[in-house]
């Protein structure tokens, strides 16, 4: 199964950084934007959960173009620094902002969360390719 997860990474390398803006993009979106221009629905009850996927996907889109790219052992710890300092980033920028939004170590706990996780998998993903021999 993870053979063929590298094999679709692979082949479909140039997504990556397509993804990774995307999701970039997103994170500003939803992070950034006036809080008047949310108002109060069923979706902030999730809040913390969406902290952490957003996060998190945005950790592993970045994991998988530093792998696909390396093609050897890398380290992982960086990639999990820059998803960490992309939340705390989002936190200090609803404080300095005139958007409304209060920055919230809740958020960035759910963040960092997120980067865990992600980089977790990357490591379960890594340790299969080079037990299969995809990586050396």
């Amino acid at each position: 199964m993870t053979a063929f997860i590298y094999r679709i990474v692979n082949k479909y390398q140039w997504t990556l950084p397509v993804l990774s803006g995307i999701l970039t993009l997103i994170a500003l979106f939803l992070t950034l934007m006036p809080a008047g221009d949310l108002g109060h629905n069923k979706l902030f009850q999730y809040d913390k959960l969406g902290h952490m996927l957003i996060f998190g996907s945005w950790t592993f889109a970045l994991g998988l173009m530093r792998i696909n790219n390396k093609q050897r052992s890398i380290a992982l710890y960086p990639i999990f620094l820059a998803g960490c300092a992309f939340g705390l980033s989002i936190e200090i920028l609803q404080g300095i902002l005139p958007i409304h939004r209060d920055p919230d170590y809740l958020d960035f706990i759910a963040d960092v969360v997120g980067c865990l996780v992600a980089v977790g998998v990357l490591k379960m993903l890594v340790r299969s390719w080079k037990k299969e021999r995809i990586l050396y």
